[in-house]
């Protein structure tokens, strides 16, 4: 949609933000982690131009794509050289500088996580949360807190995230509440709520917006949840599907 808008208008400088851009269509809104998956995992840091045979790399602290771009000239790089030529672009700037503050922290808890220090990413992610709260990163902490074994913190966090989606009254709901919805009756089994998961399960299973037929069965077929199923948590920076 951003590069249809700029049309031939299109510059270096706005790919770059393009890039890095953080507006969520479907909330209206800056998001710091939504369903593009660059925007938590720092995928997209190259942009290239063939035509001028120019091309801009971010270059800095994580999250990278937020940083500087520098400009390398391609036929330098051919013959040999460096290729870089002096000229930095800067990267998406938030409307909001607490969502830029907070979006810092969620990567820096993202990288503490997978260096095996939980403990201190749930800390930043904590952080995170009170600069600008996002539903998925309460369901992240959930997740962590599963691995701890508290489960209770987890409930928390999940009915926070789940409360966040339905206090927005949405026409739609997402894939992102049907997730926090399936891990807070799970999380429910967990503290041996069997009555309060299943009514959990249930909703999920017939909710008219829920689209992931995936999603649906798992909901149907749903079981007493038990703590064998929390070891199955490799990634707690991501969703359902990595864990079925």
């Amino acid at each position: 949609n951003l590069l249809t808008a700029a049309g031939s208008d299109l510059e270096p400088a706005k790919a770059v933000t393009f890039l890095s851009d953080h507006w969520d269509e479907f909330w209206g809104e800056e998001k710091i982690c939504n369903r593009v998956v660059s925007q938590t995992y720092n995928i997209q840091s190259l942009c290239l131009d063939t035509e001028r045979m120019k091309a801009w790399m971010a270059e800095g602290e994580a999250p990278i794509h937020l940083r500087q771009y520098v400009e390398l000239d391609l036929g330098q790089i051919f013959s040999g050289s460096e290729g870089k030529t002096g000229v930095r672009l800067p990267g998406y700037q938030f409307r909001d500088p607490k969502k830029r503050v907070a979006k810092e922290r969620f990567i820096i808890s993202f990288v503490e996580a997978f260096s095996g220090r939980e403990e201190e990413a749930s800390k930043n992610l904590i952080q995170a949360l009170a600069d600008d709260f996002f539903p998925e990163g309460a369901q992240i902490l959930a997740m962590l807190s599963w691995k701890k074994g508290d489960f209770p913190h987890a409930r928390d966090w999940l009915e926070k995230s789940k409360t966040w989606f339905e206090g927005r009254n949405p026409s739609k709901f997402p894939p992102e509440y049907f997730e926090a919805s399936l891990f807070l009756a799970r999380t429910q089994d967990l503290l041996g709520k069997r009555s309060q998961a299943v009514r959990g399960y249930q909703a999920v299973a017939g909710h008219k917006d829920l689209e992931d037929e995936n999603l649906r069965r798992l909901a149907k077929r749903e079981g007493p949840f038990r703590p064998a199923g929390v070891r199955r948590i490799v990634m707690p920076y991501s969703s359902y599907i990595p864990f079925e």
